[in-house]
């Protein structure tokens, strides 16, 4: 699904530090504010995927309001809170990339029940077809960038129609979705469609971990 991140965080340094670690990968939408008063208002105004943020934002605990967003959560517990006892993923500042990236994955878990259903229970046409993805998504993930940075937009358009089969197999309806939207939309509206392609590299990155 198209990744965009919440993150609550209210020490500017550290909001510097999200922000170049995102720089890592420019197809993560994402977010800033600094006190957790403001998510209500913030989840009504947009639509997000993931929650990143400190533990205690000004005197005040995110497991307060961690099950009411119901969202994916990564704690950044430089507070150092006993959280033992807790199942959300935990890191401490500074966040690097290798740690969202995982809580990413972690947190956008794929079927394999359609692919299964069509390899009719052939267990060595299954791990085939589950190859040729891999393959497909590898070569999209080095290739891509590329196409996107040459404009070349009729390739592009076959890329996602390609991809969006897969992505619908692998239970991943959104990511289909966006596919279809590049697919149908990038040679009439070129500047918008490269960023959703840029967007949707996420979903390839992700699902690519997910079939390794």
């Amino acid at each position: 699904m198209p990744i965009k991140i919440l993150f609550i965080e209210e020490n500017e340094a550290k909001q510097e530090v999200i922000k170049l670690c995102l720089q890592q990968n420019l197809g993560i939408q994402y977010d800033i504010i600094a006190d957790f008063k403001e998510i209500d208002a913030t989840l009504n105004a947009k639509a997000y995927t993931h929650l990143v943020a400190q533990a205690v934002v000004k005197n005040e605990s995110v497991l307060a309001f961690a099950d009411a967003t119901k969202l994916p959560l990564l704690i950044i517990n430089d507070a150092e809170l006993d959280l033992s006892e807790i199942s959300y993923e935990i890191v401490k500042s500074p966040l690097n990339y290798a740690e969202l990236f995982d809580f990413l994955v972690k947190s956008t878990p794929i079927s394999y029940a359609t692919m299964e259903e069509y390899a009719m229970d052939d267990e060595e046409f299954f791990v085939k077809l589950k190859g040729l993805m891999v393959d497909e998504f590898k070569n999209n993930l080095e290739e891509i960038p590329a196409l996107i940075a040459n404009n070349n937009l009729s390739e592009l358009k076959s890329r996602a129609h390609q991809m969006s089969s897969k992505f619908a197999m692998l239970d991943l309806p959104l990511s289909a979705l966006l596919c279809k939207e590049i697919d149908v939309n990038i040679l009439n509206d070129a500047e918008q469609q490269l960023k959703n392609m840029q967007i949707l590299l996420v979903d390839v990155e992700i699902a690519l971990a997910q079939l390794q």
